[in-house]
């Protein structure tokens, strides 16, 4: 099988990271404190099994009606392994969007498990056939915001192909802090509507590894049968909990940064790339006669890590993460010395 390989992960701060999304700003104050404390704890015992605390913060924070509806897990991606491994068996299949987050591939092979990928409309909606039933076909996977457009299905739309398939739907949610829309409450009205999310972007707690699922009761008391009996830690699991509960933390970070986004959406327009409408943390965006590669590699030169991407049929571009306002703005210098270059 094709092993996952994450985005470039420099260590020693010798470059600045605008390639693999994560939050630019330090996490909540509370979620601080709230380390401190846990680390100062009863270490030498296990955690919560079920991460209890974060389930009701999560679940009131969100409007559930309780905790039961949360399952937490070690980032989204143990959560999405969890998904992959309690409902495709050997030979089944599961359906993911391209281009969209190549994991959901590996997980499948692990299972032994097929998987097809349905290209979206140049506009980047979904065509019909991602809404088609098959008889081999147990999970089909929806990142909204995708990566690496960060562009959105509205709420409707995914409800509609929930009512067109006869297996779950999830929704994969990771970047949804940046959006407009979420999928939130399409859960209370459709059992086979699973909705994942994660704190690693928004509240910028990528180095914690904390996830988690929303799904009706009784599916949350299956899929818990099949997770590692402590799978999150006791550190995590009370940064997690700090981390819901900071609201007013997540409202200024998401204007802020929102903000951040538009305005380099806005310059790499001027500077002549084709810049997709994104509803994340992050922007794709492709030039017409740019070397996406050789702009990657002058920014790498500079200081400032972006991804370079390709996908076959959408051909090659870079996907931009939001820095700070100094970070965007030294990374577009970049980007424009050069292409006044060429």
């Amino acid at each position: 099988m094709q092993a996952y390989t994450p985005g470039e992960q420099p260590r020693g701060g010798e470059l600045i990271k605008l390639n693999t999304n994560e939050n630019p700003f330090p996490p909540p104050p509370a979620v601080v404190k709230a380390i401190c404390d846990a680390a100062s704890g009863p270490l030498n015992r296990y955690p919560n099994p079920m991460a209890q605390s974060f389930r009701v913060a999560a679940a009131e924070a969100l409007g559930l009606p309780g905790p039961e509806w949360i399952l937490a897990g070690n980032g989204s991606d143990e959560i999405l392994t969890i998904l992959v491994r309690g409902f495709v068996g050997e030979g089944e299949c599961l359906r993911l969007p391209h281009p969209s987050y190549i994991l959901y591939r590996t997980l499948a092979d692990i299972q032994g498990a097929k998987w097809e990928q349905v290209s979206f409309e140049t506009d980047w909606s979904l065509p019909a056939a991602f809404s088609q039933s098959d008889e081999k076909l147990r999970l089909v996977l929806l990142p909204n915001p995708n990566s690496p457009s960060g562009t959105t299905i509205a709420p409707s739309e995914v409800e509609r192909i929930a009512n067109s398939l006869d297996c779950p739907l999830v929704v994969d949610e990771a970047y949804v802090d940046f959006a407009n829309d979420n999928c939130v409450d399409l859960v209370k009205r459709n059992e086979r509507v699973l909705v994942t999310r994660t704190l690693s972007k928004s509240y910028a707690l990528a180095g914690i590894r904390f996830g988690y699922l929303v799904a009706q009761p009784h599916v949350i008391a299956e899929l818990a049968k099949i997770k590692d009996s402590y799978n999150c830690d006791m550190i995590s699991i009370a940064a997690a909990t700090a981390a819901v509960q900071s609201k007013d933390w997540l409202a200024g970070i998401r204007t802020t940064m929102n903000a951040t986004r538009e305005r380099m959406s806005l310059r790499l327009s001027q500077l002549g790339f084709h810049v997709t409408p994104s509803q994340a943390n992050f922007v794709w965006c492709q030039h017409p006669d740019g070397n996406h590669q050789a702009i990657y590699e002058h920014c790498k030169a500079g200081g400032y890590l972006i991804r370079y991407m390709t996908y076959h049929g959408y051909g090659d571009g870079l996907r931009i993460s939001v820095g700070t306002d100094d970070q965007v703005d030294a990374c577009l210098q970049l980007i424009q010395q050069w292409l006044q270059a060429q």
